[in-house]
């Protein structure tokens, strides 16, 4: 049975059926989590780009691993568009829906599969598309909005790849002090970003100290959106002016 307040809650945070995009994901994701673990029961359902290959018409002779094997090669080859998941659960006593046999709770996300380096296909059955666009599915929204996603292979190769990044930056950066290049704006324009970015850094650095002293623990620091260039003169400035060892509190 779900806690009242819990479902209250939760139900206040996102509409019933409704669709759930990039932009509402936080939420409905903090409501779905909610809701998950007094369940009575949860319904799974997904809506791909297609739902048959040659050869992955289900038979009714069809044994289960047969039919799993047909279906895996048609979850393989098309692509989500939306993933429903519903809860449901028996209404408190003593509240507006008690006497209701199950109350559920529809969720409707819009996924797509993340894009790799490189880019993604995305193969489209053109009797799945009109069926979706008759449901009222909007392929512009799912194109925009959706909520992105990995596989676990794909969000390892890309931590991976990040991390191989970052190490080749690292070198390249202590290659170029230890040559005495450092990266420095040369017009006005990119020279008065850096120094106001400096700014609010060395009004931070102060706060944070403050903080420290007072046993809170110093608020996060967001630095302002660049290009790449000017953000290794940026970190290039930091690092200068407020070297890590001058801050081990």
């Amino acid at each position: 049975r779900v806690d009242t307040a819990l479902h209250r809650e939760a139900s206040e945070k996102m509409q019933d059926g409704e669709d759930i995009t990039r932009d509402s994901f936080e939420a409905a994701a903090a409501a779905l989590e909610a809701l998950l673990a007094t369940a009575e029961f949860v319904a799974v359902d997904a809506e791909f780009t297609g739902i048959k290959l040659p050869g992955t018409v289900p038979q009714d002779h069809d044994s289960t691993q047969a039919r799993y094997t047909k279906m895996r090669r048609v979850a393989s080859e098309f692509s989500l568009v939306q993933l429903g998941i519903c809860t449901f659960h028996r209404p408190p006593p003593g509240g507006a829906a008690a006497g209701s046999a199950l109350q559920a709770r529809p969720f409707n996300f819009f996924v797509r599969r993340a894009a790799p380096r490189g880019g993604d296909k995305v193969v489209l059955d053109c009797s799945t598309a009109e069926f979706l666009r008759g449901q009222g599915i909007d392929f512009n929204r799912w194109l925009d909005h959706s909520v992105p996603y990995r596989s676990t292979a794909d969000a390892a190769a890309a931590a991976a790849a990040v991390r191989q990044r970052v190490a080749a930056q690292a070198e390249a950066d202590a290659e170029r002090r230890a040559q005495g290049r450092v990266f420095s704006p040369s017009r006005p324009a990119e020279a008065a970003f850096v120094n106001e970015a400096m700014e609010r850094v060395a009004a931070w650095v102060a706060r944070a100290r403050t903080q420290h002293a007072s046993g809170a623990p110093p608020e996060p620091l967001t630095l302002p959106e660049c290009n790449g260039f000017l953000r290794k003169c940026l970190y290039a400035a930091i690092e200068h002016a407020h070297p890590p060892a001058a801050h081990k509190w």
